[in-house]
């Protein structure tokens, strides 16, 4: 499409070239004709003088050059009347001739000044008779010129008209475009305002669970009963088993919040795709009336067309940089979301670590006021060594899996930090050529 313009654009140049080199050809031969004018004045011949200045001093113009073609036509049939009437005289003055000798030296002067005077006007009557030829095969020539130039500029004109429909087309398409990518940027606001109500209960009910769990250690650590009593109480109670349940609810229900983290990443992919897509149109868009322009310049756009494709332009080019500063606030939601999501795990890691701590300590528990059995009344060395490496692999097993999140988490923050070093350096090469102060935007 924008070679075609440029093809337009450069036709309309030639014929532009073409008429200013008709007009510089016609304004050779109005010289020309001057100048014989002047000659003629010089050599006083029969003419009005105040006609030959004003016709001399007269400057170029169509009608001018026309006007001053006809009167050469009229000094050329007025030079051939003259002709006429001196081969009269001539005549007459052969005639006379006879009749005295002593007028005929008078008379032979001034038949010769008749003679060369006949023969000036012959030359200047021919020459004249060329010249005008000339002229009027020029004339021909340029108004078949100038005809088909008219003609190729009302193509382009309407080949402009038919593109500008197109264009017309295209920034419907785009504000299009604009409202799905406003629906769904409305669509995940929704999503985030009912992720941050979920996350406020889940941290209601993780500050609940601590608190039970503070309540049943001290209650655990005010129980009697034997060895095998209270490991079995571990098995059986019912606080333990509520914690154990409740642990693994919120573990499934954190794992639901990553997988609406998931798709709300998905979300801001898709708009990000949108702003995109967005962006190239405006590129393109952008240079398509930066080519309107200049064919404007050229005689062939119409201006309050123009003014009104730039109004909308700039209304789309607003409603863009409304939609990326949104987007970035979406973005910053996002990232404290996440930083919410860490806090709850870390809490949810600490919580896990504290029940398995406890269900450990509650199997090497003694009770107080049992009855010690043989052998019992200390912990064997293989139970204390069998304890400590099971609590040294419990620690060193969430120890790796937390490692193995941070890091991934590292990693993701990183992607996303030059994601939106990309995106920042991508909208600060589109928004100054769509703002309104952009001289590419400004109405002429």
């Amino acid at each position: 499409m924008t070679r075609e313009l440029d093809e337009a654009h450069t036709k309309a140049n030639t014929h532009a070239e073409k008429s200013a080199q008709h007009e510089a050809v016609m304004l050779g031969l109005w010289g020309i004709m001057s100048s014989k004018e002047s000659a003629a004045a010089n050599r006083d011949l029969d003419s009005d003088d105040e006609e030959l200045e004003r016709t001399t001093s007269e400057p170029f113009s169509t009608e001018a050059f026309t006007s001053k073609v006809q009167r050469v036509f009229s000094r050329h049939n007025d030079l051939e009347t003259q002709t006429a009437i001196l081969k009269r005289q001539i005549e007459q003055q052969r005639e006379l001739a006879g009749k005295s000798t002593s007028e005929d030296a008078a008379r032979a002067s001034e038949l010769e000044d008749l003679k060369e005077r006949e023969q000036e006007a012959l030359e200047e009557v021919e020459a004249q008779s060329k010249r005008i030829e000339q002229l009027e095969d020029q004339i021909v020539e340029l108004e078949n010129k100038i005809s088909e130039h008219q003609d190729e500029a009302r193509i382009a004109a309407i080949e402009a008209q038919h593109k500008e429909s197109d264009h017309q087309d295209r920034l419907d398409e785009l504000n299009g475009s604009l409202n799905q990518a406003k629906v769904a940027r409305e669509t995940a606001e929704a999503n985030l305002a009912m992720k941050a109500e979920e996350m406020d209960d889940l941290e209601a009910e993780i500050i609940r669970l601590t608190t039970e769990l503070a309540m049943a250690k001290a209650e655990l650590d005010g129980a009697y009963g034997s060895r095998s009593e209270r490991a079995n109480q571990v098995t059986s109670h019912p606080e333990f088993q509520e914690l154990e349940q409740k642990s693994k609810s919120m573990s499934a229900e954190l794992e639901q919040l990553r997988r609406d983290k998931g798709q709300h990443e998905s979300q801001m992919a898709e708009m990000l795709g949108l702003h995109q897509n967005a962006e190239s149109r405006a590129k393109s868009l952008e240079g398509e009336i930066i080519t309107l322009r200049e064919i404007q310049a050229a005689g062939t756009r119409d201006d309050g067309r123009m003014r009104a494709l730039e109004k909308e332009l700039a209304e789309m080019a607003t409603d863009y940089q409304e939609l990326t500063r949104e987007t970035v606030e979406m973005e910053k939601e996002r990232e404290k979301l996440e930083g919410v999501i860490d806090s709850l795990r870390d809490k949810m890691d600490a919580l896990e670590v504290q029940l398995s701590d406890e269900k450990v300590r509650w199997l090497g528990v003694r009770s107080p006021g049992g009855t010690p059995e043989l052998g019992g009344t200390r912990e064997t060395t293989s139970t204390m060594v069998l304890r400590n490496e099971f609590k040294k692999m419990m620690r060193e097993t969430r120890a790796e899996g937390v490692k193995l999140l941070r890091a991934e988490q590292e990693q993701r923050r990183q992607i996303e930090s030059q994601l939106r070093s990309l995106r920042r350096e991508r909208n600060g090469g589109v928004s100054p050529r769509l703002g309104m102060n952009s001289p590419g935007l400004r109405p002429t």
